[in-house]
């Protein structure tokens, strides 16, 4: 759990249900972002940057990235 998580948890019983949602969700994110970046690193060294399962692995990291960014807007 983040620190901004632990934070909304610790100091305030009464924060808003939705901001701890949306602190959640991009946890979340950040957390897929990272495992999918380092698959992504393993697969395109054993297969190559150009096999298929690369390009699926940073298309969807890429789709990651933006839902993050949006997050974050």
């Amino acid at each position: 759990m983040s620190n901004s998580v632990k934070n909304i948890l610790i100091t305030n019983d009464t924060f808003p249900l939705e901001v701890l949602v949306m602190e959640l969700k991009k946890e979340i994110l950040l957390l897929k972002i990272e495992y999918y970046r380092e698959e992504l690193i393993k697969v395109g060294k054993n297969h190559g940057f150009a096999h298929s399962e690369t390009i699926r692995l940073s298309q969807a990291l890429d789709n990651l990235i933006v839902k993050y960014q949006k997050l974050l807007n």
